[in-house]
């Protein structure tokens, strides 16, 4: 599709305009395909829209390019060690902004203003390109999910900054704490571990998660590198393995996605050293399978998959996973991949999902080709 770029001004906000990247829309997939879901995705480096059509088709809407102030946000919230993940007022200075004020004094954004001048663009994206304002409401993935929860409320910390983007935000709370963070959202838009059988056939046959894949998560973008290895799980769950990820500026490596070898080798050091820090022996085992999924930006570019191939050799050549089943997962789409895989989940959550197609008899289908097209509760 022809790229077309138009700048969206935020004078509201902080006087800042930012050029989005939209693909072109053919009227007649709007007309004919009514009541889109959309999915967002709020990453390390830059957020993106997708629309999921009840045919099954997905239509790249925007990628808006982080600013600094974004960037450092989410690298910030995603390198908060333990143990104040866990802490029940982890973010209640975010709830009550206490110190709003003191910003707004020295011209500081809050950390709503932050996610909002990404938001606003995004949605703006959405409604030029769908031609009306959105009907309905928006699924977000952002990393590791369960670092934006706050646990004295069960909020989601981007929420107020959606609503005042005019985004309505869902409700991640269908079966419990179920969550659907950026690892879940990425290998559902490639067709892994949708787990429909847990879906189909909740609650009258629901089948406990009993998975032994590790997946080592690795994200880089233009500016930032996303590591994290949780073990498997369901596309809206976190695994019982989840381990927090951590962002690294890409600065560090002196690169970016056109680096040079001795920039790679660099970095493929650092991925190495990264995995052997976070699988340790008491949480990967020899006969573990493990994936190693690639996306982000630099997911397109031959010289970042050959570090990838070089990391997933070095792995079965060690012996800690020398009993173990090793693949590597390139994205398909590495741009858009989270936001396709969160508007995956906003189709089946809102019930577009028609399971009377699904196979009882086979209940271990890990992964799904999505249908010619949708039936649900509701007309979407």
């Amino acid at each position: 599709m022809v790229k077309i770029f138009s700048c969206f001004s935020r004078m509201l906000l902080l006087l800042l305009a930012r050029c989005v990247v939209t693909e072109s829309v053919d009227p007649g997939l709007i007309a004919f395909n009514a009541k889109p879901v959309l999915g967002i995705h709020l990453g390390s480096s830059y957020g993106t829209v997708v629309a999921y059509f009840p045919n099954g088709t997905f239509l790249n809407i925007a990628k808006v390019d982080g600013t600094p102030s974004y960037i450092n946000f989410v690298r910030r919230e995603m390198n908060k060690r333990q143990p104040s993940l866990w802490n029940q007022n982890r973010h209640d200075q975010y709830g009550r902004e206490r110190f709003v004020w003191l910003k707004k004094l020295f011209g500081i954004p809050t950390w709503t203003e932050i996610l909002t001048e990404m938001l606003l663009p995004l949605r703006q994206a959405a409604e030029v390109a769908l031609g009306s304002p959105l009907q309905r409401e928006v699924s977000i993935t952002v990393p590791g999910m369960q670092t934006w929860i706050t646990y004295g409320t069960g909020e989601f910390i981007v929420n107020p900054a959606a609503r005042l983007s005019g985004i309505q935000p869902s409700i991640n709370d269908i079966r419990g704490p179920i969550y659907n963070p950026e690892v879940n959202a990425v290998l559902a838009a490639n067709g892994h571990y949708l787990c429909l059988e847990d879906w189909c056939l909740w609650p009258e046959g629901y089948i406990d998660i009993d998975r032994s894949t590790m997946i080592y998560y690795i994200s880089i973008t233009n500016s930032a590198v996303y590591t994290t290895i949780i073990e498997m799980s369901c596309l809206g769950y976190n695994g019982p393995g989840y381990v927090p990820g951590n962002i690294e500026l890409l600065s560090k490596f002196e690169t970016g996605t056109n680096a040079s070898a001795p920039a790679l080798d660099k970095l493929e050091a650092f991925l190495r050293s990264k995995l052997t820090r976070l699988c340790t022996p008491k949480t990967c085992w020899p006969d573990d399978e493990y994936l190693v999924v690639f996306t982000g930006e630099a997911a397109s570019k031959p010289g970042y998959v050959s570090v990838m191939e070089n990391v997933v050799d070095s792995m079965r050549q060690d012996k800690q996973f020398k009993d173990g089943k090793i693949e590597l997962l390139i994205s398909e789409d590495p741009i858009y991949d989270a936001a396709k895989g969160t508007a995956i989940w906003a189709r089946m959550v809102s019930g577009g999902f028609n399971c009377s197609s699904y196979d009882r008899e086979n209940d271990r289908q890990d992964s799904w080709d999505p249908p010619e097209a949708w039936s649900g509760r509701d007309e979407l």
